[in-house]
């Protein structure tokens, strides 16, 4: 019995210790959510694995040049792994400079927390963008949960992003693609329906004006993304 209690007790200590060193939020659900994700990243965009350019190893792999601004890496790369993503839309944030990101992978934890991208698999990433040198723009997946595959987002979620306004710098952006202040000089707003169904809702005009521009989802678990107050 004590050795059962004990196998449990450490068991217990190495998931808290995993979560500790990953900084991943223990026992908050919220953080699993779309709009969560989308509200704690600077970056959110579409992108699709196309090489792995650090083993993790300390040794550089293939980097490829090109026309779209891709350029060597000069700086000695560590015990991180790197991969090289090409975006395919870009939905929060300013958008990079190149079709083509480096994606870092393990973000610390021992090697614990690093993901491992498959070649060909395009993920919806939520994170931070910096710079590797200075032509080279590096993605920062938030800890956990910094991705999710692109199939595995549904249509409501992927409707919900689309109507997002964010800024790059002072400039207002759709998450559609569309300059917000020159195309959308309407008002958004949401129904009143939405606090009697329990349910968060932002309104912007690049949804569309007045309710149309309206996004919903639950204030309570699992916090999904309803198309409106009559389906809550």
């Amino acid at each position: 019995m004590h050795e059962t209690l004990s196998v449990v007790g450490a068991w217990v200590f190495v998931c808290v210790w995993i979560a500790h060193a990953c900084s991943i939020p223990v026992l908050d659900p919220f953080a699993f959510s779309v709009p969560a994700r989308f509200a704690e990243s600077s970056v959110v965009m579409k992108v699709t694995i196309v090489d792995v350019l650090s083993d993790g190893l300390g040794s550089q792999m293939s980097f490829p040049d090109s026309s779209d601004g891709v350029v060597p890496i000069s700086k000695e790369i560590d015990t991180d792994i790197y991969f090289l993503g090409k975006v395919r839309r870009f939905f929060k944030g300013c958008p990079p400079t190149s079709r083509f990101v480096v994606i870092k992978g393990n973000t610390g934890g021992g090697g614990l927390c690093g993901p491992d991208y498959p070649l060909g698999t395009t993920y919806l990433f939520f994170g931070s963008v910096g710079k590797l040198g200075r032509e080279v723009d590096i993605f920062y997946p938030n800890v956990y949960p910094g991705s999710v595959e692109w199939a595995e987002v549904s249509p409501l979620e992927r409707r919900w992003i689309l109507g997002q306004q964010h800024l790059c710098g002072s400039v207002s952006l759709c998450s559609n693609g569309i300059h917000s202040r020159l195309t959308n000089p309407c008002q958004a707003s949401c129904p009143a329906c939405a606090n009697k169904m329990n349910l968060e809702c932002i309104a912007s005009p690049c949804g569309g004006c007045a309710q149309k521009g309206a996004r919903f989802y639950r204030k309570v678990p699992p916090f999904d993304i309803v198309s409106g107050c009559r389906v809550a």
